[in-house]
């Protein structure tokens, strides 16, 4: 009986530390939501409107990112939901994860050495090694988010799933954590197995010497991509950086049209930092003036109501059943159309008659 009550104990406090630990992301360097960034993206695009209009600025600043119609939206609530559920779900079914980063990078380290041999490399200083394993890391990291989220759109299945994200119908920094439970493991998945295989061969080459350029305990460059106003590209701060620039980088307009509705926009900038990676893959859309956009998905399109956390969460299970039984239900066999042809007996009567 002791057993037992422990182990509901001990459940009920893995449950309430995982509702609590979305309240930590505000405080938590490595959540695109830490306080720092959020207010740089309030600056940044404060700046930008007293730019554009002086008089109007603050207007324009309450009415695209701070506006109460924003924040307290239906579908702003369900991005607050969802955020809960994920927080839950990790806490309680993978808090001990069989799989870690650095598994992956002790097992590339021990398989590469009995492979090659053992190898250290000493002709670059620890700043270069360092600075070498940062950009690695982050390049690797944002090619992965790209071409992981690029399957999401094309895969049926993953699509299903992905929906979810897409049928936001406002935009806020919160929007990036609307994401269903099994994407969001997808992805979760992805950035261990980039941090692991990227980790092993700097351990492997540089041995101890391989330690990133981290500021605040996260890679420097991520800090820096989330201080220059990350969080503006889930929000209705229209902000272009310019043809030249957005063939490189992914600006807060060029994610935003990624989410309109509209079709000439549909598979377009799946990058997260890097636009090169649509660039090359020819998905790139520039942002240019501003176009006028709504966001969300058709009805007639999404598998999920956008303002319900049971159907968000049960709406793509649906979905791909109905994909998987459209696949291997056999086709309807349809009644052959009735045949013109004359019978024998009258093919033989019209001989005679002809002769």
């Amino acid at each position: 009986m002791t057993e037992l009550f422990d182990t509901i104990h001990g459940q009920f406090d893995r449950l309430l530390s995982s509702l609590m630990q979305p309240v930590y992301f505000i405080s938590d360097p490595s959540k695109r939501i830490y306080w720092l960034y959020a207010l740089m993206s309030i600056v940044i695009a404060g700046l930008v409107y007293v730019y554009r209009d002086r008089d109007q600025w603050w207007s324009r600043l309450h009415h695209h990112l701070l506006s109460g119609r924003l924040w307290f939206n239906p579908s702003t609530f369900l991005d607050v939901k969802l955020i809960l559920v994920k927080s839950v779900v990790r806490g309680v079914f993978f808090a001990s994860s069989l799989v870690s980063s650095y598994g992956i990078a002790v097992w590339l380290v021990q398989a590469a050495t009995h492979r090659f041999g053992a190898v250290q490399v000493t002709s670059f200083s620890d700043v270069t090694i360092a600075a070498l394993y940062m950009g690695v890391l982050f390049v690797c990291s944002d090619f992965s988010r790209y071409y992981v989220h690029r399957l999401c759109h094309r895969i049926p299945i993953l699509w299903q799933f992905h929906q979810v994200h897409h049928s936001a119908e406002v935009m806020t920094p919160l929007t990036l954590y609307r994401s269903h439970p099994v994407e969001n493991l997808i992805f979760v998945a992805r950035g261990i197995v980039v941090t692991g295989v990227v980790a092993g061969l700097f351990f492997y080459l540089f041995e101890t010497r391989a330690v990133q350029m981290q500021v605040l305990g996260v890679n420097a460059l991520g800090l820096l991509f989330n201080m220059l106003g990350a969080n503006l590209r889930h929000s209705h701060v229209w902000i272009s950086y310019g043809s030249f620039l957005e063939h490189l980088f992914i600006s807060p307009a060029q994610h935003q049209i990624h989410h309109s509705t509209d079709p000439q926009h549909h598979g377009t900038n799946y990058g997260s930092c890097f636009a090169l990676w649509d660039w090359m893959g020819g998905s790139l859309y520039i942002a240019g003036r501003q176009e006028p956009l709504r966001f969300g998905l058709p009805e007639a399109d999404r598998n999920h109501d956008p303002h319900r956390l049971t159907s968000a969460l049960v709406g793509p299970f649906v979905g791909c059943w109905r994909l998987i039984r459209r696949q291997i239900q056999p086709p309807v066999s349809r009644p052959s159309p009735p045949c013109d042809l004359p019978t024998i007996a009258e093919s033989v009567e019209q001989m005679r008659n002809v002769s």
